[in-house]
């Protein structure tokens, strides 16, 4: 009988990612088998945790399948549950200073992109597109912690 999972938890989000993943694409990203995968989905194993690099590992094949980042997803949701429950938000000049940091970043890695000494000169290269969207998307995180400040 199939055990229940918490939704939002790594163990459900674990055990969907993988009817998605073959036993070579996680052989060849993690040197490991499905099933050792399957039992770190078990709620009740203790014995066989995931770890941080395999999580990732799977996220990257998931998301090259365009199947999302589930993983990330539910260690996001459970991460912003633990800050909310902390009262993390509360000091709403911290989430401007981040926002403002954050937003540094992504000028500062957009006015290097286009340097013309950079990859690809005046042209973005596929490594700079890919710093700049992770810059937006932490930027786009400290926003949304300021949402949930000021609601």
């Amino acid at each position: 009988m199939t055990k229940l999972r918490k939704p939002n938890t790594i163990e459900f989000a674990l055990q969907n990612a993988l009817k998605n993943l073959s036993e070579e694409e996680l052989k060849s990203a993690t040197n490991k088998s499905k099933s050792h995968f399957f039992k770190c989905a078990d709620p009740d194993d203790r014995h066989h945790t995931l770890s941080i690099n395999d999580a990732i590992h799977i996220d990257e094949l998931l998301l090259k399948k365009s199947k999302g980042t589930p993983l990330y997803d539910a260690i996001s949701t459970n991460l912003h549950e633990i800050m909310h429950q902390t009262n993390y938000f509360e000091n709403i000049n911290s989430v401007l200073m981040n926002i403002g940091g954050r937003l540094g970043d992504i000028m500062d890695l957009t006015e290097s992109a286009f340097d013309p000494k950079s990859d690809l000169g005046a042209s973005l290269s596929k490594s700079e597109k890919d710093k700049i969207h992770k810059a937006i998307l932490l930027l786009e995180e400290k926003i949304k912690n300021l949402k949930i400040s000021v609601k």
